[in-house]
């Protein structure tokens, strides 16, 4: 993904991609509905946060399941970004996914982190 700028993200479902603008940087909030764009899933939409601040084997992070049962993340998704899609040609980056349940595939837990976007 190099030649991407700092505020923009890859979100595309062909193989080569295309890019969105990132307008902004928050939480997620129980009731959101935020996309996983995953190295393996590419973009997954539809996924609703159900907790905020679950115990993830010792570590603190936002669950999200997928509202119609798909699928939400597959392995080797992990690290990508979990965004808000707030406008049609821009995103809000929210957090970086960091698993789920192979008993329950329509769930993905995500981390917070510090990040702060370069203005353009």
């Amino acid at each position: 993904m190099s030649g991407i700028p700092a505020v923009s993200t890859w979100d595309g479902l062909d193989a080569t991609g295309y890019t969105r603008y990132l307008n902004g940087v928050r939480s997620n909030l129980v009731n959101d509905e935020v996309c996983q764009l995953g190295h393996n899933s590419k973009v997954v939409c539809g996924i609703r946060v159900t907790n905020v601040e679950f115990d993830h084997a010792g570590v603190l992070t936002t669950v999200g399941v997928q509202k119609d049962g798909a699928t939400a993340a597959r392995g080797g998704d992990s690290g990508g970004p979990v965004i808000t899609i707030n406008h049609p040609d821009s995103r809000e980056l929210n957090e970086i996914i960091r698993g789920g349940w192979s008993d329950r595939p329509s769930w993905v837990v995500w981390v917070a982190f510090a990040i702060k976007l370069n203005p353009s």
